[in-house]
């Protein structure tokens, strides 16, 4: 896991964003939220480290919407899904289309730390191997 690695957080939840972040933060994370998937493309560098933990349903574009867009801009950042509703189908297409997990709101906290270093662990291989 790089150092400089950054958890991006997508939820339009005020609380659900907060919480998210103060937990990730707890321990040790660097995380920056966006309370939309407007504002999040608004700042996104795609040559960043990290991962997104990334909500479903949102008002202005979709997690699954957001996830297209940054795979036509060739984006390495693993996607770890997060909904308030047990969709089976909108879970199977987002890992079909290469999101690195999908969990349920409300997140078992193990899961999700163990999700989230995966997923940066992931993206520091992608990374090194990118930069050979």
């Amino acid at each position: 896991m790089s150092a400089q690695a950054t958890v991006f957080v997508v939820d339009d939840d005020t609380a659900v964003r907060s919480g998210l972040a103060l937990q990730l933060e707890a321990y040790g994370f660097s995380v920056q939220t966006f309370d939309s998937c407007m504002d999040f493309l608004a700042s996104f560098d795609p040559q960043a480290a990290g991962c997104l933990i990334l909500d479903v349903r949102m008002p202005d574009m979709t997690g699954p919407e957001l996830q297209t867009v940054l795979a036509c801009r060739n984006s390495n950042l693993p996607i770890i899904f997060l909904s308030g509703y047990e969709d089976i189908p909108v879970a199977v297409e987002a890992i079909k289309s290469g999101a690195f997990d999908f969990l349920t709101k409300p997140v078992d906290s193990q899961k999700l730390l163990n999700s989230v270093y995966a997923a940066l662990d992931l993206n520091a291989e992608q990374r090194q191997r990118l930069n050979r």
